[in-house]
């Protein structure tokens, strides 16, 4: 995938070799909250942090979507799989109240 600029923000290149597609992506400013405590997503132990960005990308051979949280050089921190874009959309809002006006795509 190359990458595109849209409105002030540049589009991840492939994230993983099992997406099919890049549906949303968001970068996450200063004027998106973190609820810390939200006990949804760990990694290595320790709940996920802040990230800056976010991606949702639908999965080759299966009917899913990924969630990517990711660093700033969109490097995957934490995947969440999810039945439905919403139900992503609505996992990245819990945890990062303000992010449901930040996608793009």
């Amino acid at each position: 995938m190359t990458r595109q600029k849209r409105r002030g923000t540049v589009a991840p290149p492939r994230i993983t070799l099992n997406d099919r597609k890049l549906l949303f992506h968001a970068e996450l400013d200063a004027t998106v909250g973190f609820r810390e405590g939200h006990r949804l997503m760990f990694i290595d132990g320790k709940e996920l942090w802040r990230v800056p960005r976010l991606a949702i990308c639908s999965l080759k051979g299966s009917p899913k979507y990924a969630l990517y949280f990711c660093d700033e050089e969109w490097r995957v921190i934490g995947v969440a799989i999810k039945d439905a874009v919403d139900d992503a959309k609505k996992r990245a809002e819990y945890i990062f109240p303000g992010s449901a006006t930040k996608w793009i795509g």
